[in-house]
Order: C-alpha cells, then structure tokens, then sequence
C-alpha cells in the first residue's frame, strides 16, 4: 500500500490492531507497507479493507492479492534481535 510520506510508522502501527491482520512491514519500492490478513472470504476481505485499512487517513492507495493455495510455507518472520 502507499501511505502519507511521512506517516509510514503511524500507519503501520494503526494497522497492527485489527483482529484479521497478521502481518504488517515497513516496506522500499512500490508500495510503503506490506500487510497479511486473513479473511473468511471475500466479503470479508472487502469490509475490511473499505471500513478498517481505508478508514485509516494516511492510506493513500492500497492493491489486494488474494492467495488462492499455499504451495510451501517454510518462514514464520521472526527476524533475530541482532544480526551478525
């Protein structure tokens, strides 16, 4: 998603609190931010995006992949507190 400039970290933190989010990083490229949620279908998915994430001020533009079958999930993103 692309947010505010100078807002990434607020957003971000606004959304790490709804329920359906599992995921959410600072991001370079394209998009500012990087989220996961889950959703029971795609109702679900919608009212999510349209009454949480858009709600949020600083979210300029969001774009939705919807992950139809995991294929290999070998990561749960724990990044160690120092790195070498």
């Amino acid at each position: 998603m692309e947010v505010e400039p100078r807002k990434p970290t607020e957003v971000a933190k606004a959304l790490a609190s709804p329920d359906r989010v599992v995921y959410v990083a600072l991001t370079t490229g394209d998009a500012d931010l990087s989220i996961q949620v889950h959703a029971i279908h795609l109702q679900d998915l919608r009212k999510l995006i349209t009454e949480k994430v858009h709600a949020i001020p600083d979210v300029w533009k969001t774009k939705t992949f919807v992950i139809m079958q995991v294929i290999k999930q070998s990561c749960d993103w724990q990044f160690p507190a120092r790195l070498p």
